[in-house]
């Protein structure tokens, strides 16, 4: 009987079926036919071919420059985001909203049950949401230049910020552009040497960070013999706390507020002035400043605008979008630019407090029902396996029901369709997660699984857009467009870059797919390193181009598919090159794995691989009871020869799954339940492996992971 009415509803479900409206204007657009025709005029039996947007293939490289970077035509001051902002907040209606903050009125810390054990949970009872509008969002960040020059800024110094994402944070930063000075960020989770470094190496003149960080700043520099910046906080310092040499934001606006009408603000004067000095979070060695200038943030908030053209056109007055990523980081630091820029409300917000679970009297997904969602792969693994957590069980009438729906779905959108029944039948509650108004969910940083994308489309309705680039780019180098190419890839090239891909150990221009170490030249790239004129040469070259590490491959369609690192390549006994992120981006997907928990291993005396992975108690448990395996006791059950033959064997099944080759399956598996964080020195700021830190902390185990035979 359940058969049957699981047959009846898909037949109704999937006879049910409209025209995707987004797909079709993806595809009538000139954006799919760039992509769609971006290998033409290329010769891929050469190293040295050079690909574009057809958008500029006519045009020289100069001239791709003076469209992106400078400024030409009416609006010949539009070579900075900063103009860009200022004039769109001019001309919007007076009660136009810009932003949105929630002021926190108390974390309450409570004990919750998890795996059978009890855990702190921190909940943050929020008050009343506070709006600012656009004249009021240009009136701080005016205050707040001019507040700085009363401090005794002047043009050319430098402002520091080390703070987690928060409405102050952008004023503070666009504020200071408006008296010529240079940004410096920092990445707040990025420990107290990577701090020091930035403020040395970066002569810092002032700094914002949170009240709590003010005595941590003063006594690294007292310790250091480094000299005091200035302190700018925000929230309130403990009693305990000197207010000395320290000013609060708001201090810092009333000052700025109150300056004599001789204190003039002004928009950057080149597009080749220094704005901003981004330190990144290296795999190895000490952090290294990324410098952009403001013609490089506008090319890139210009670059994705039209990439992303027919996601942001037709905006509504409450189309919103919630800032929660690290500001530090390139890709919320240009989102909320383009978001701004293209008259989005940015609602603010931290990854602890997105939903409901830690937040009263609810998240701030319920609160700012974004229209508009940007995060990195790790975000959306966690999403999507906690609804599978919650799926109906296996072979139950509500589970057949879901899986019609989810194939169905599949089989529509790949033909430009959409299912109102599937939409509201089964689909409706996940999509309330994010408030139930997703329009668009963009992703970078890192690749993401094309089965996770997948899973997204289906489930929220609307468009993933993955999207490639580095810091040294300014993150806008190539995008993957709603339904237009192969999910594996990221896309098609940029409008304002171009790429080669140049031969490397194991990648050469004859493979049968060109493949190589990605290669970029445009208007976003950057200076180089703020005084490292050694690591700049060693990939900022003469001519233009910055070597970026990554492997490349042309896919038949024009767009990239980034397949390794060119430093993340091992090579086995056979001789075989295994490249080592793109191994651990599948493997993380079986169920047993947490996100960022797999990194593999190759010795070169070995024909095979191994890797560590990092599981909790309850999936450990999962796979166990699944299989039938009894006597679970937690975390001995790692270290139990016929659980690890299970792991082994299931991450065996997930290399079938994706079509690997049988010297990328992995042999061994070290069972671990650590937890690899970047407080913990495993992954960097951005969630990255720290490869060397790995291997010399688990040396021991790696080796008798290649002992055992």
């Amino acid at each position: 009987m359940g058969n049957c009415i699981a047959s009846a509803l898909a037949s109704r479900g999937n006879s049910d079926v409209i025209p995707h409206q987004d797909i079709l204007h993806a595809k009538e657009t000139t954006i799919y036919s760039l992509i769609a025709q971006d290998q033409q005029g290329c010769d891929p039996t050469k190293e040295t071919s050079i690909r574009r947007s057809p958008s500029t293939a006519a045009m020289d490289m100069s001239d791709i420059v003076s469209k992106y970077y400078a400024a030409s035509g009416e609006n010949d001051h539009h070579y900075s985001l900063l103009s860009r902002i200022f004039d769109v907040f001019d001309a919007a209606p007076p009660a136009k909203k810009a932003a949105a903050f929630r002021p926190v009125t108390l974390v309450e810390t409570t004990q919750v049950e998890e795996n059978g054990h009890m855990k702190p949970w921190a909940v943050t009872h929020y008050a009343a949401t506070q709006y600012k509008t656009c004249q009021e969002m240009k009136n701080e960040m005016i205050a707040f230049g001019k507040g700085l020059v009363s401090l005794g800024l002047k043009h050319g110094e430098t402002l520091a910020l080390f703070e987690d994402t928060r409405y102050e944070w952008l004023v503070a930063a666009d504020g200071a552009w408006t008296q010529g000075l240079v940004l410096a960020t920092v990445y707040a989770n990025l420990g107290e040497d990577a701090l020091l470094y930035a403020i040395r190496e970066a002569e810092v003149d002032v700094m914002l960070c949170n009240a709590k960080a003010v005595d941590l700043v003063r006594r690294m520099c007292t310790e250091s013999g480094v000299k005091q910046p200035i302190l700018i906080f925000t929230d309130s310092l403990a009693k305990d706390v000197s207010s000395d040499g320290a000013y609060s934001f708001q201090d810092v606006l009333r000052r700025g507020s109150e300056c004599t009408a001789d204190v003039l603000w002004k928009l950057p004067s080149s597009p080749d002035q220094l704005a901003l000095i981004m330190y990144t979070s290296g795999t190895t060695g000490e952090p290294k400043g990324v410098m952009l200038t403001h013609g490089n943030l506008n090319a890139c908030a210009m670059t994705y605008i039209h990439m992303l053209g027919n996601a942001l056109d037709g905006a509504s007055d409450d189309d919103a979008y919630v800032a929660y990523l690290p500001l530090a980081h390139i890709f919320e630091f240009a989102a909320e630019h383009v978001f701004l820029i293209r008259g989005r409300m940015l609602g603010y917000s931290n990854p602890k407090t997105l939903t409901n679970a830690a937040a009263k009297p609810h998240g701030d997904l319920a609160e700012f029902k974004p229209t508009f969602f940007v995060g990195v792969p790790r975000v959306f693994e966690t999403v999507k396996k906690a609804i599978e957590a919650k799926l109906p069980p296996l072979g139950t009438l509500r589970r057949s029901v879901y899986e019609a729906a989810f194939k169905g779905r599949v089989e529509a959108i790949r033909k430009g369709q959409d299912t109102p029944y599937w939409n509201s039948k089964v689909f409706a509650a996940p999509r309330e997660l994010f408030g139930g108004r997703l329009k668009g969910i963009f992703t970078g940083g890192a690749p993401m699984s094309a089965s996770t994308q997948e899973f997204l489309e289906v489930h929220f309705g609307c468009s993933v857009s993955q999207g490639y680039a580095l810091t040294e780019c300014s993150c806008g180098t190539a995008q993957r467009y709603w339904q237009t190419q192969n999910r594996a890839t990221v896309g098609g090239v940029a409008s304002c870059s171009e790429i080669k891909l140049r031969d490397v150990e194991g990648y050469t221009h004859h493979d049968k797919l060109q493949a190589g170490e990605v290669c970029i030249r445009g208007a976003t790239v950057a200076k180089g390193y703020f005084k490292q004129p050694e690591k700049t040469k060693e990939v900022f070259q003469e001519d233009g181009w910055f070597y970026t590490g990554d492997v490349g491959q042309w896919q038949t369609d024009g767009s990239l598919r980034i397949i390794g690192r060119v430093k993340a390549l091992a090579k086995n006994a056979c001789g075989e090159y295994i490249a080592l992120d793109v191994l651990e981006s599948i493997y993380v997907a079986n169920p047993l794995a947490v996100p960022n928990g797999v990194c593999v291993v190759v010795d070169p005396l070995k024909h095979y691989i191994a890797a560590l992975l990092v599981t909790d108690e309850a999936k450990a448990r999962a796979l166990a009871e699944k299989n039938g395996l009894t006597g679970f006791s937690w975390p001995a059950i790692l270290d139990d020869v016929k659980f690890i033959d299970l792991a082994t064997r299931s991450l065996a099944a997930t290399a079938s799954q994706f079509q690997r080759r049988p010297f990328e399956v992995l042999r061994h598996v070290k069972l671990l339940a650590d937890e690899w964080t970047p407080e913990n020195g495993v992954l960097t700021a951005a969630m990255k492996l720290k490869r060397r830190i790995i291997d010399q902390r688990y040396a021991k185990e790696i080796a008798q992971l290649f002992n055992s035979e």
